[in-house]
């Protein structure tokens, strides 16, 4: 992700923050035409493959809230395969930390761009883009082709709807086998250019559409300072 990122922003520009901190989120300053952005990604070659967890959700909220009190528009990169879930994710209150990215995206008052490369499952992608509020919605959300969205992994969709199948099966390779094949049925269904034909995404564009068209959108872009800004950033 962190190459994706390079390639975005203008050569030598990037400056990440708290790269020790909630490793399955990069946050970062940037400029994309001489313009300063503010850039969080999901990082899938993570310890937890991008997933948010507590720490990540925080690391979310702060940024984003860090970056509307400076008036820096933000971009998102989406890779996600959802929000951690179990015991352990139970234990670091994932329940509680997984609002604080949504409401600081909901009350911004700079404007955010999403771009959707990768995995975009379960309620991941909410907290990356504010997409399905009731209102503040991202200015623009596009997707790659090589994008996969949907409730859920196809692999766990799988295990859901054939789960008969796969308990019945003579072997474990057998149960594989019907598992990835009704996976790989689902994938045009989760793909990229089928979402944006139902109108999930703004638009479905190639990877290197990517800067022209957020610095297009940047160029549109007021630099004054919101008239209201959030002046607190939660330290929590």
């Amino acid at each position: 992700m962190r190459k994706v990122i390079a390639a975005f922003a203008d050569k030598d520009s990037v400056f990440e923050v708290g790269r020790a901190w909630a490793p399955s989120l990069i946050t970062a300053f940037a400029r994309v035409e001489g313009k300063a952005v503010g850039i969080f990604a999901n990082q899938p070659f993570s310890p937890r493959a991008g997933a948010i967890d507590s720490a990540a959700a925080d690391k979310a909220s702060r940024f984003v809230e860090w970056c509307d009190a400076y008036a820096l528009p933000l971009v998102s990169f989406v890779d996600n395969p959802g929000y951690m879930v179990g015991p352990d994710a139970e234990k670091e209150g994932i329940a509680r930390h997984h609002a604080r990215p949504l409401s600081a995206i909901h009350h911004r008052q700079v404007p955010l761009y999403t771009i959707q490369i990768r995995k975009a499952y379960g309620l991941g992608p909410f907290a990356m883009s504010g997409y399905g509020a009731s209102r503040n919605m991202p200015e623009l959300r596009v997707a790659w082709p090589s994008v996969e969205s949907g409730g859920m992994s196809l692999e766990g969709a799988a295990y859901l709807v054939k789960r008969k199948e796969i308990r019945d099966a003579e072997n474990a390779v057998t149960a594989r086998t019907i598992r990835d094949q009704y996976a790989e049925e689902m994938r045009d269904v989760a793909s990229g250019v089928r979402a944006g034909r139902t109108f999930s995404f703004d638009d479905v564009i190639l990877p290197e559409q990517t800067r022209p068209l957020i610095a297009s959108m940047l160029r549109r872009t007021k630099r004054s300072l919101p008239t209201k800004r959030i002046r607190h950033i939660d330290t929590r």
